[in-house]
């Protein structure tokens, strides 16, 4: 009820910002009160909704990219979230935060590196090279969010899929997500059915 009533008046925000000011405290009192009743061993996913409020209001009101690729190096897992949930309800417009976002796939909390992943889908294509670039650094759960962002994507993100097949011989939960994200590619992703079908007699039976 609260996100609807925001998105309405968030319009407005964009070019008064005082009107702005007092839409950001409606929310930040919105998700002060949903933490408030949410009991404090709760699941991250059931303390969301308070961190949905805050991102779509920042999203919604326009606040500064740099300012929101700022809080995504916050110290406080709920901040990071929160501002890959806003870049990511601003779309393309968040192209300037992809290298931070792609760092975050590389984070320790689950829940961050997902709230990344989602957010370089709704930027779209100018996120690819990017992730390409992923396919082949860091840690493997970084690896595993690339193919899953990439497969997101759909046959949009094509040029990635030399990239995928190579994942197919990387660890378990990385060649799944890259056998997962050539499926979503279709026809495009023909040239993987060697290294898919090789994948049928995997031992890692997940």
């Amino acid at each position: 009820m609260y996100k609807k009533i925001i998105a309405e008046k968030a319009a407005k925000a964009k070019k008064n910002i005082i009107f702005r000011k007092v839409v950001h405290s409606l929310a930040l009192t919105s998700a002060l009160f949903a933490s408030y009743i949410t009991p404090a061993n709760a699941s991250p996913q059931d303390k969301m909704p308070s961190t949905v409020i805050v991102a779509s209001v920042d999203a919604a009101t326009g606040r500064d990219v740099k300012e929101l690729i700022r809080d995504l190096s916050d110290g406080d897992s709920h901040v990071r979230i929160r501002a890959a949930w806003a870049l990511g309800e601003m779309g393309p417009a968040a192209k300037d935060a992809i290298p931070a976002l792609i760092k975050l796939c590389g984070d320790s909390d689950s829940d961050v590196r997902e709230r990344a992943v989602t957010a370089l889908v709704k930027i779209g294509p100018a996120a690819v090279p990017a992730l390409i670039k992923l396919c082949g650094d860091g840690e493997s759960y970084g690896r595993a969010s690339a193919a899953e962002a990439l497969g997101e994507m759909g046959p949009a993100a094509k040029d990635a899929i030399p990239a995928l097949i190579k994942l197919c011989g990387d660890s378990s939960d990385v060649r799944s997500s890259a056998a997962e994200a050539l499926g979503k590619m279709g026809p495009a992703a023909k040239d993987a059915i060697p290294a898919l079908i090789k994948l049928c007699g995997d031992s890692d039976r997940d």
